[in-house]
């Protein structure tokens, strides 16, 4: 596969806006290119970003198997990681035993990485403090304390570059090793540096930009993300520790005062840094757990987002390096002085709309993954006040990892309502070894699953339930509140996507897929399905159907599946996989 080509691209918007390279999926405004009225006309200058990725890693119990039975018959084959993990180990026991196996778990994910990249690739793994495994909570029949919290941390990359192959490459990689889960307690943070190299750095003009967008953009971006990041002890809103009363007054005193806040404490660039940031480092009230964080921009020369929710695949991850990206090409180019005399938040559809102008101004390196139709998405799903329960979440994400069409989900609004037990069935593999092997059987027809509603991990946890009361009929409990058939959909074609997304693939915007991209999930349990719901459908946007107690169905935007190569190949493009038969799949939708 070239290494120009994206090896996962996931253009498949709308039929109405297939071939329209230019446009980025508005398509009741075909001809918007963000607030086009109040940016500034600027050649873009493109950033570098890092991103943080937390999440929670167990080991495949085929490679424990293949581990275990090494361990008896040739251990020196073993790396060291390998040869002493302790598979009976809890991640809640002897604090020295438990901190060993975690460093065997950074050595094991750093030596995946190590070997789908090739060494010196500027890829990390450690252990934040904030993804505490000894709390985590799955359910009934599962074994949570057996998971083991890491963050993995990119290098500083160009967005010029091509970049989501190799985040395509590690995802799989390290999904051949292990099996992933992502809760409240997991967030992807982004680091932004001004670019176009690495010797460059944020000037006092650029981050007084990045200060004003961060707080002009607030409302409509915590409109965006789910509400376990809307207000995050680890990402809170700018405004709790600068500017507070301006931003309250905004309704009043307009954006002029909100903005002349920032410009007055831009005397010098530590002062500004300190402002925005509630002190100077170390004294009281200063923080770096903000939505946009400052702090960074001394040691690092970045500024991090927080906000993000968290991501267990490759595409929910580039996903959310673009919304970093391309708030920071609206914070340098929005014209602010015009901005300053309104007296209104902005909402959400501008934001959509800015952003949709600013992932034009990007390269192509950015685009194949519907970011447009994504963002739209998340609007519609996250500002009515409706959830998804982790188990959802985690069953779209491994949907994403395995290629496959991500399953039509139903909400519920979590401050109204108890979840659902049938919104809370867990993917097949986060099941203990006997709960797997019933569900399996139960998704075959022979046995209802045998497990209950999972618990809530305790942290920021107000959108999860505690119950685990048994619901052997959860597919059929959730066609009657979606309005769904529980029977799997044909397949159709597999999914292309090139410059101008439902076009036959270029070379340079997409790649060669497998026939995995019908528009269904499984009705019973496994595979990336999940025991709520079923598409019968390809529908381009989400969808309402006839629901009780304030819950929807949503289908998210749907990804092809991954091309059939090896993760080296992916990460190197030294193949050409992208160059055999392609078919089109005509819902095609810009960046």
């Amino acid at each position: 596969m070239s290494a120009r080509t994206p090896r996962t691209p996931t253009n498949t918007g709308a039929p109405a806006n297939s071939g329209n390279a230019a446009n980025a999926g508005n398509v009741r405004n075909a001809g918007n290119t963000g607030n086009a009225g109040t940016a500034r006309t600027t050649t873009t200058q493109l950033p570098l970003f890092s991103a943080e990725i937390e999440v929670f890693i167990k080991v495949k119990p085929n490679v424990e198997a293949d581990v275990k039975e090494k361990k008896s018959t040739n251990p020196s084959s073993l790396p060291p990681f390998w040869r002493d993990w302790d598979f009976d180990l809890h991640n809640d026991g002897d604090g020295r035993a438990v901190s060993a196996q975690q460093t065997r778990a950074i050595n094991a994910v750093k030596a995946t990485i190590d070997g789908v990249l090739g060494r010196d690739n500027g890829w990390k793994c450690g252990i934040d403090r904030s993804i505490r495994d000894d709390w985590l909570q799955l359910g009934p029949q599962t074994e949570p304390r057996k998971w083991w919290g890491i963050e993995i941390t990119t290098p500083l990359i160009s967005v010029s570059k091509q970049w989501q192959p190799e985040i395509n490459a590690v995802w799989e990689g390290l999904g051949k090793k292990f099996d992933f889960w992502a809760d409240n307690m997991c967030g992807l943070h982004v680091h932004i540096s001004p670019g176009p190299t690495r010797e460059n750095r944020y000037t006092l003009d650029q981050i007084v930009k990045i200060a004003k967008g961060t707080y002009f953009w607030e409302m409509p971006l915590a409109h965006l993300v789910p509400a376990d990041r809307k207000y995050n002890q680890y990402a809170e809103p700018n405004n709790t520790v600068f500017a507070s009363g301006e931003y309250m007054g905004v309704p009043g005193g307009g954006w002029s005062k909100v903005f002349a806040k920032i410009e007055s404490a831009a005397t010098s660039r530590d002062n500004l840094l300190d402002a925005l940031k509630g002190g100077r480092t170390g004294s009281r009230g200063c923080t770096t757990n903000l939505s946009t964080n400052f702090a960074p921009v001394s040691e690092k020369g970045t500024i991090e987002l927080r906000r993000l929710a968290r991501a267990a695949s490759a595409l929910s991850t580039i996903r959310g390096i673009l919304l970093a990206v391309t708030l920071h090409i609206s914070a340098l180019r929005y014209d602010f002085d015009r901005a300053s005399s309104r007296k209104d938040h902005p909402d959400d559809d501008e934001l959509v709309k800015e952003l949709a102008g600013c992932i034009k101004r990007l390269p192509e390196t950015c685009h194949g993954t519907r970011f447009v139709h994504w963002l739209k998405w998340c609007q519609q799903v996250n500002t009515s006040g409706n959830a998804f329960h982790p188990a959802q979440i985690n069953t779209r994400e491994e949907a994403y990892r395995k290629g496959l069409p991500s399953p039509t989900q139903p909400t519920y609004r979590p401050r109204s309502e108890e979840c659902p037990p049938e919104f809370c069935i867990l993917p097949t593999y986060v099941l203990a070894p006997q709960a797997r092997a019933a569900a399996e059987l139960a998704a075959q027809g022979t046995r209802p699953p045998p497990q209950g509603k999972p618990t809530a991990s305790p942290r920021g946890g107000n959108n999860q339930s505690t119950s685990t009361t048994s619901r052997t009929t959860a597919a059929q409990g959730a066609n009657k509140r979606t309005g769904q058939d529980s029977s799997t959909a044909s397949r159709s074609p597999p999914i292309q996507a090139g410059r101008g997304g439902g076009a036959p693939a270029s070379g340079r915007g997409g790649a060669a897929t497998r026939g995995r991209g019908g528009g269904a999930t499984t009705g019973g349990r496994g595979g990336g399905g999940q025991g709520v719901s079923t598409a019968t459908a390809r529908s381009p946007t989400a969808n309402a159907s006839p629901s009780t107690g304030g819950s929807r169905t949503t289908r998210l935007p749907e990804r092809p599946a991954a091309a059939s190569s090896s993760s080296r190949t992916a990460a190197n493009g030294a193949s050409n996989a992208a160059s055999g038969q392609r078919r089109r799949q005509q819902q095609g939708e810009g960046a």
